[in-house]
């Protein structure tokens, strides 16, 4: 969870691109960098697909994950929700 909250800290200033729905795989290493991504869900809006890949790229390296977690990685799922006014 607290991962999850730092990404979204971290992607906040790409929200005005993001048509909302897109669903992204990320694959992070336990030292905190960013192994692989993934749009598993497209919004079908290129320049809001391409905005959710330059937050993560931006958004990347993560915190390391907690020390309780034994694995080399973590995958994450996720859905892009933009903000309506």
């Amino acid at each position: 969870q607290k991962q999850i909250n730092y990404l979204s800290k971290k992607i906040d200033k790409f929200e005005e691109h993001l048509s909302g729905g897109e669903k992204v795989k990320l694959k992070i290493a336990k030292d905190g960098r960013l192994l692989s991504y993934e749009i598993i869900q497209s919004s079908g809006i290129t320049t809001a697909d391409k905005a959710v890949v330059n937050a993560i790229q931006t958004a990347a390296p993560f915190k390391p994950l907690p020390p309780d977690i034994k694995k080399d990685y973590v995958d994450m799922e996720f859905t892009f929700e933009a903000a309506r006014n």
